[in-house]
């Protein structure tokens, strides 16, 4: 992958969308640090070395990540330290998964893109399919009917197992294949066989596979007070890029989280982002309360018809809710400078007073991150307040 290092600032441009922020309808929420009369861990977060600032967002080519806490009040308690990276779905039905003929595509509404391919054994004994991936785990969504048999599935040279797809109705399944493999290039292998099930059928039906990024995953005993680096690295080479969330368990739960970001490696590049009271208005990371629209204000480069959107992360009475949709997309192509998106909120009285997170987010991957907050106030129309 060719990471653009060099930007090009050509000619202004400056585009308004009005999003409306959705709150945390959908969201997902992360537990905040938590602290009890014992097992203390405080500073969380992720840094490029053991003593650098604190990081949100890496670079595309980053190798090595440091996950860095202080701990006090410990008693020699083990933790579960794991940090957990993006998730990839590749469709069945997809032209790069590689399939022998006797396959067919069926459309079903429960279906992931309402599509799945079936074979049946009986009908086409060698029918097979093949899709190559990079990830730690990998997951086969399946489809089971009355009329399911049995596939063999198999990862690279590991033992085949066998997945029994019948059900008296249509419905889902999943099933994980394998995990802890390497960061190499592996192939997963499904075939039908001519082997029935309890049904009686031979015919099987795959939907999709989701193969996911595991950065980290052990096991910790700390005793009294002090403080902890781990570096996280992924032997592939660079770190891919993508969503982490890091999780420190004590117990089944996890009790301390954050979320972080690898930039995208690909054509195109998120600089200079900043928020401001208008489409042409001076950096601000601090509103007074009331305003229900801000802009989300960028320069950008090398683009080749990227698509690019925005999502806000909110921090509410110390949780992280991060809407599930992307707010609001646009194509971009070549280069420009101050690029606005706004993003209204959906009460009438404005965001309320809390520290935000903007995302900049560029095919699918956050490739700019900036901090803001809405301050403690009276609230007045916007006119009256937040000018230069």
């Amino acid at each position: 992958m060719k990471v653009k290092r060099g930007l090009v600032v050509a000619a202004a441009m400056t585009l308004a969308l009005t999003v409306v922020l959705m709150g945390a309808v959908g969201a997902k929420v992360v537990s905040p640090l938590a602290t009890d009369e014992q097992n203390i861990i405080t500073n969380l977060h992720l840094s490029n070395s053991c003593d650098g600032d604190s990081m949100v967002l890496f670079p595309a080519d980053t190798e090595t990540a440091y996950l860095v806490f202080d701990y006090s009040e410990m008693q020699g308690q083990e933790m579960k330290i794991k940090v957990d990276g993006p998730k990839f779905s590749v469709e069945a039905e997809d032209p790069s998964v590689t399939k022998s003929s006797g396959w067919i595509t069926e459309d079903w509404a429960e279906a992931h893109g309402e599509q799945y391919v079936k074979a049946c054994g009986a009908v086409n004994p060698d029918a097979t399919l093949t899709s190559t991936f990079r990830a730690d785990t990998i997951s086969m969504l399946y489809v089971q009917d009355s009329d399911g048999g049995v596939a063999e599935v198999q990862v690279d040279d590991l033992a085949p197992i066998t997945v029994d797809m019948c059900a008296d109705t249509i419905t889902k399944g999943e099933r994980v294949i394998a995990s802890d493999l390497g960061p190499e290039l592996h192939t997963i292998t499904v075939k039908a066989t001519t082997q029935t099930s309890s049904c009686g059928g031979s015919c099987i039906g795959v939907d999709r596979f989701w193969n996911e990024v595991i950065l980290y995953d052990a096991t910790h005993s700390y005793t009294g007070a002090g403080a902890e680096c781990i570096p996280l690295t992924y032997s592939g080479g660079a770190i891919p890029a993508g969503e982490y969330i890091a999780n420190i368990y004590s117990g089944p739960h996890p009790r301390n989280a954050q979320r972080w970001y690898v930039r995208p490696g690909r054509p195109g590049e998120i600089t200079n982002l900043h928020m401001s009271i208008s489409p042409d208005g001076p950096p601000s990371t601090e509103f007074i309360a009331g305003p229900r629209t801000v802009w989300a204000v960028f320069d950008y480069a090398d683009m080749e018809g990227n698509e690019v959107g925005i999502d806000v992360v909110r921090e509410e009475t110390g949780l992280v809710v991060q809407p599930s949709v992307i707010t609001a997309k646009t194509s971009l192509t070549g280069s420009g400078t101050k690029k606005a998106i706004s993003v209204t909120h959906q009460y009438l009285t404005g965001f309320p007073a809390d520290q935000y997170r903007t995302h900049i987010v560029k095919d699918g991957y956050v490739d700019g991150v900036e901090n803001w907050s809405v301050l403690y106030g009276v609230y007045l129309p916007l006119v009256f307040k937040n000018q230069p």
